[in-house]
């Protein structure tokens, strides 16, 4: 490994940049973003992860990148310890349920639960949005009640009351069992994933439609509150 650049992203020496798989952490600081809470604290998290242990073993995903062009894998160290799970159990990422690439699901599940019950790292403070509050796209965790849920073409759109409709891509639908949207109908939810702002770039939004959008691909970014 040459580098740390971020606390979810890793540098190898052949230049190729590293994603792990399952986790999102705090965004550090861009130009024209601050800095997320606990970015810098992610970032440190993962450097301190590999202090003397130069060699880092990599298992690649079933999907072996991103459309950035990133290697998609579990990252652990010689000794074995995963960092994904070291960086959730430290309160310092979030877990994330992208198929195909899910075999530590459950685990980092569990392993978040734990850290969210023991207000460990960001829980101490993070409190997620509701659909009504929604200010800014990016990651994020959103809480609000189902009001809508409408099947099209291209998949299933969930709208919930305030600002933000999910929508679950028709290849993704396989995930869900066919009583799962009976099941979340009119329940309060949490979901995560990355918010979409559809009025972005001066763009019109049509009559009826949320300002904004969040793609959901397994049931395991929806929980009931």
């Amino acid at each position: 490994m040459a580098k740390v650049l971020d606390g979810d992203t890793l540098l190898l020496k052949s230049g190729d940049k590293v994603r792990l798989i399952g986790v999102n952490t705090p965004e550090q600081a861009t130009e024209i973003h601050q800095a997320e809470p606990f970015a810098m604290q992610a970032t440190q998290a993962t450097k301190t992860f590999f202090n003397n242990q130069p060699m880092i073993k990599l298992k690649l995903g079933k999907e072996p990148k991103d459309h950035y062009g990133r290697i998609l894998a579990y990252v652990a160290r010689s000794d074995g310890m995963l960092l994904s799970e070291y960086l959730v159990a430290h309160g310092l990422a979030f877990y994330l349920a992208i198929p195909p690439n899910l075999d530590l699901l459950v685990c980092l599940m569990a392993t978040e639960q734990q850290a969210r019950r023991q207000q460990t790292g960001l829980w101490k403070r993070y409190r997620p949005t509701t659909a009504q509050t929604i200010k800014q796209a990016g990651f994020s965790l959103v809480t609000g009640k189902v009001e809508k849920i409408s099947q099209a073409a291209n998949g299933v759109w969930i709208d919930l009351a305030g600002k933000l409709a999910l929508f679950i891509p028709k290849n993704n639908l396989k995930y869900f069992s066919r009583s799962a949207f009976d099941q979340i109908n009119g329940r309060l939810v949490e979901v995560r994933g990355w918010l979409i702002d559809r009025r972005a770039g001066g763009r019109k939004l049509k009559k009826g439609r949320k300002r904004w959008m969040m793609k959901i691909s397994h049931p395991a970014s929806i929980i009931f509150k």
